[in-house]
């Protein structure tokens, strides 16, 4: 199965915002991925964590951006990687294939959320307990 591109528009990559927090480059390529897996829910999620965060750190997409990446550049980035792990035969998280990593992925995630201080704690000790 291959990923099919050509489907976001100018303003849903270079402006996906809440509370004028724009997306990071990378987390919006993230984003087109999780989309083309059928997470689209899960995507919005990602993007109101990341503008929450910007709400903290902000920072300022310089006016050449749409230039330097425009939107069919980042969907070849997000579609080549799905390919890439497939190629590699690395597994793509479901909502039916669990595992270690996986649930530790997402505890780690909600580790930064819940206590951003004692986050880096948490994933050394974890990471020691995976092998």
């Amino acid at each position: 199965m291959q990923p099919q591109t050509g489907s976001y528009t100018k303003i849903q990559l270079a402006v996906e915002s809440i509370n004028d927090g724009l997306i990071p480059l990378g987390v919006r390529v993230i984003g087109i991925a999780l989309d083309l897996l059928g997470y689209t829910s899960e995507k919005e999620k990602v993007f109101e964590k990341w503008s929450a965060l910007h709400s903290i750190t902000p920072y300022k997409i310089d006016d050449a951006f749409d230039l330097a990446y425009p939107n069919e550049l980042l969907e070849l980035c997000a579609t080549h990687g799905l390919m890439a792990v497939k190629g590699i035969e690395g597994v793509i998280a479901n909502k039916s294939n669990g595992g270690n990593i996986f649930k530790m992925l997402n505890q780690a995630w909600d580790k930064f959320w819940d206590d951003p201080e004692k986050y880096f704690e948490w994933e050394a000790e974890s990471l020691k307990n995976l092998t």
